[in-house]
């Protein structure tokens, strides 16, 4: 799989606020016993709003990805399933932008253990993102 370089490809379609309350709904639905609940707003809002500093990411998909998956797995704005929120989003971030992720779950489970226990950076989560994303044939 050849690594896809972290300037190669802007964004083109950008999430809304509607976007990650259908994730949250999503994940909601698929885990009806877990207390999938917000509780900090901010996240949520800066993930929507994020356009507004792409070009201090260079407007690049990998770059603005690592950001919302951080974001969101970090600074826990649900009770419970901030990692799974930040998967979602990050994904479908990437598919909206014609890119798909391939790796296994358990690396992706890994990846985002990293990233909640502080242990990833984002500039590292750009890099494995440009080796464990292609781009989707239409």
């Amino acid at each position: 799989m050849k690594r896809l370089l972290n300037s190669e490809y802007k964004v083109k379609y950008w999430l809304s606020l509607d976007d990650i309350y259908f994730a949250i709904n999503e994940l909601k639905e698929h885990h009806d016993s877990d207390p999938i609940h917000i509780i900090h707003e901010e996240p949520l809002e800066f993930v929507a709003k994020i356009r507004c500093l792409s070009s201090f990411y260079g407007d690049s998909v990998i770059s603005i990805c690592a950001v919302l998956i951080r974001t969101l797995i970090q600074d826990h704005p649900l009770q419970d399933g901030n990692k799974r929120l930040g998967v979602l989003v990050g994904t479908l971030f990437l598919e909206n932008n014609g890119f798909e992720l391939v790796c296994s779950d358990e690396d992706l489970f890994e990846v985002a253990i990293a990233l909640a226990s502080g242990n990833m950076k984002r500039e590292e989560l750009e890099d494995w993102l440009g080796n464990n994303i292609e781009i989707i044939d239409c």
